[in-house]
């Protein structure tokens, strides 16, 4: 839950996106894994989905609206 709420306010944005990243993989392997894709049948339809949304967060990082964004400007300029 607090993995998701830093991602929501732009906190740790790398760091939870990556965490969540190995959750969902580690949920896929061991639960949704033999299921096929349909999420009726409890496939692997939604831990892809939740994996193409955290991808772009890990690879490119918070936005400018992010709290990272403004704690790295306010602290890291000199």
């Amino acid at each position: 839950m607090f993995g998701a709420l830093a991602l929501l306010i732009g906190l740790g944005t790398r760091f939870f996106s990556a965490s969540l990243i190995i959750l969902t993989l580690v949920a896929w392997a061991s639960v949704h894994a033999g299921n096929g894709y349909n999420v009726c049948d409890n496939g692997f339809k939604l831990p892809l989905m939740y994996l193409l949304m955290l991808v772009p967060l890990l690879l490119s990082g918070p936005g400018k609206l992010s709290l990272d964004y403004w704690l790295a400007r306010k602290f890291m300029t000199h």
